[in-house]
């Protein structure tokens, strides 16, 4: 099963009235964005009563930012009770990215549903629904393509949701995007609040990034094409990533590496 089937998800959902939405571990933009648009079709189009929720850190300045206007209702998993709901879905990932192994988490809850645009992982074939599509660019324009079939306009905040993650996860459409990714951008695009797109993408940055990277720019070394360095302790797991985005700017670099620890 790889693509959307209306049919077969229902069924798989039928009886079950409380949903919780997974995303991913330290979830990203495009993850956040895929798990907002899972939860608004849940309720609006399936009557479910659902919460979006994760584990791990949201640590890059603009996703918290991107959290804190489009994705308050988001929560960590610790700090709600699992036990008021029947089923999970999970959005941009797979169940063993990073949770147990098998297809439950604590407490018995089951793993119903997934979409993801990730490699398909083998035991993920075993859920009663999943959407794994690997050619796509990211998960944002699977969600979108769901929103679409269901006649579900998203209202802007989500739409600006979907937009940046697309944008991120294809740096603008010019790191491998599909077909998919080019039709949901441009259909986003005409939906999207560019104000509060902004607004997420220059965040206020806390003191402890200027440290990183500070500590990032006086440690790098030079090999060839590469740029490598060793940031030492990290105020959080997301800042190699950023750290790593920066260096490939360098002139004539091809590949950068950011190492770091985190707790």
């Amino acid at each position: 099963m790889t693509q959307f089937d209306v049919t077969r998800m229902t069924d798989v959902l039928d009886g079950h009235d409380k949903v919780l939405v997974f995303c991913h571990m330290n979830p990203d933009p495009d993850c956040i964005a895929s798990g907002l648009a899972m939860n608004h079709l849940l309720r609006t189009r399936f009557g479910k009563t659902t919460q979006i929720c994760y584990r791990g850190i949201i640590g890059r300045a603009q996703n918290q930012e991107m959290v804190r206007r489009l994705a308050p209702e988001l929560k960590r998993f610790r700090d709600i009770d699992p036990l008021s709901y029947t089923a999970a879905v999970l959005v941009d990932a797979q169940p063993e990215f990073g949770f147990e192994a098998g297809a439950s988490l604590e407490h018995d809850l089951p793993f119903l549903v997934c979409v993801d645009h990730h490699p398909l992982v083998e035991s993920t074939r075993a859920l009663p629904y999943y959407d794994v599509r690997p050619g796509v660019g990211s998960t944002s324009p699977i969600m979108t393509s769901y929103l679409r079939t269901f006649s579900c306009e998203p209202p802007s905040e989500l739409a600006t949701a979907l937009y940046y993650g697309i944008k991120t996860a294809t740096l603008a459409l010019t790191r491998r995007p599909t077909d998919d990714d080019r039709d949901a951008y441009k259909y986003l695009q005409a939906l999207m609040d560019p104000k509060i797109l902004a607004g997420i993408e220059s965040p206020p940055l806390a003191r402890s990034y200027f440290h990183d990277l500070h500590h990032a720019i006086a440690r790098a070394r030079i090999h060839g094409d590469a740029v490598i360095t060793s940031v030492g302790k990290l105020s959080y797991p997301d800042m190699v990533a950023e750290i790593a985005d920066i260096f490939l700017k360098t002139d004539g670099a091809r590949w950068s590496v950011a190492i770091g620890y985190h707790e």
